[in-house]
C-alpha cells in the first residue's frame, strides 16, 4: 500500500465512522484535480463565443503566471552578479 492509507486510486476508507473528515478528504483531493470545475463546465451548455473568451482568458493566465514565476525565480536566485556594480 501507498505512503498515503487513506487515499488509494479515489477511494476514501472511512475510519472509526469519520464520515465527515473522510468526505473533507475526498473533496479536497477531487479539488486538487479541478474535478468539481470540470463538471460545472459540462454541466451547461456553453456557446462557442463564450467557450472561445474562456480559453482565451485561461491562456493570458498561464501566460500571465509564467512570467510571474520567471520573475520571482529570479529574484530568490542566489548567485547572480550584483546590479549596482
Amino acid at each position: 500500500m501507498s505512503a498515503h492509507t487513506g487515499f488509494l486510486a479515489r477511494t476514501i476508507f472511512v475510519k472509526n465512522n469519520a464520515v465527515e473528515a473522510s468526505y473533507k478528504s475526498l473533496q479536497r483531493i477531487l479539488s486538487r484535480e479541478w474535478i468539481p470545475q470540470k463538471v460545472e463546465k459540462i454541466r451547461y451548455y456553453e456557446k462557442p463565443t463564450v467557450k472561445r473568451r474562456r480559453l482565451e482568458h485561461e491562456k493570458c493566465n498561464r501566460i500571465l503566471l509564467r512570467e510571474s514565476k520567471k520573475r520571482v525565480d529570479f529574484l530568490m536566485a542566489r548567485h547572480r552578479p550584483s546590479p549596482w556594480m
